[in-house]
C-alpha cells in the first residue's frame, strides 16, 4: 500500500471514530471528557497504530489524526441502536472516486468502545477497492493541565513523554 493510501486510511481510522462536537444533536456518541487511548488497524495486516487524544464536550474533532488533516466524508449519519450500539454511514467523492463508509460501534462511550469500519471505493482508489478497519478507544484518566482538549499525543513525538502519568 503506498504512502497516499496509508494517510487516507489513517484519516479514516481516526476521523470516523465516534468523536463528536455537540454529539447529542446529531446522534453521534459522546465520549467522557479526558485522555483517551486510540488503537486502530487494518483487518488482516496485523499492524496497528496508537495515539492519545485529550477531549472535552466542546473539543473533539471528528477528523483529528496524527498525520494531519485528511478530510474524507466529513458529513455522515449516526443511528443509535440501543444504549451501547451506534452505526455510522457516509457517502462522498474524492475527485472521480465514490466513497462509501459504514461503521458499527459498541461500548459505553464513557470508558471504552470498539468499532468496525468498512470503506469502499468505486472505482478503486490507487488500487484499493475495500478497506476493513478495526479500532478501539479507552478512557485512561483526566487530561493533564498541559494537554489542551483536541490535542493529539503521539508516542515518540517531542514533548509528549508518557501521557498516562500524572503531572
Amino acid at each position: 500500500m503506498n504512502r497516499a493510501v496509508v494517510k487516507l486510511v489513517a484519516g479514516l481510522l481516526a476521523g470516523l471514530t465516534p468523536m463528536a462536537v455537540s454529539a447529542a444533536s446529531d446522534g453521534a456518541p459522546e465520549r467522557m471528557p479526558g485522555l483517551w487511548l486510540m488503537n486502530t488497524g487494518q483487518v488482516g495486516t496485523g499492524k496497528a497504530s496508537s495515539f492519545h487524544v485529550c477531549v472535552n464536550r466542546s473539543h473533539d474533532d471528528l477528523m483529528a489524526q496524527p498525520e494531519g488533516a485528511v478530510r474524507i466524508c466529513p458529513q455522515g449519519t449516526w443511528l443509535r441502536e440501543g444504549s451501547q450500539r451506534v452505526r455510522y454511514q457516509a457517502r462522498c467523492r474524492i475527485g472521480e472516486v465514490a466513497v462509501e463508509v459504514i461503521g458499527t460501534y459498541t461500548g459505553d462511550f464513557q470508558y471504552n468502545y470498539q468499532g468496525d469500519l468498512t470503506v469502499r471505493y468505486e472505482p478503486p482508489l490507487e488500487g484499493v477497492s475495500r478497506l476493513a478497519l478495526k479500532m478501539d478507544g479507552r478512557r485512561l484518566a483526566p487530561c493533564k493541565a498541559k494537554h489542551t482538549p483536541g490535542m493529539l499525543l503521539v508516542p515518540g513525538a517531542p514533548d509528549v513523554g508518557n501521557p498516562n502519568l500524572g503531572d
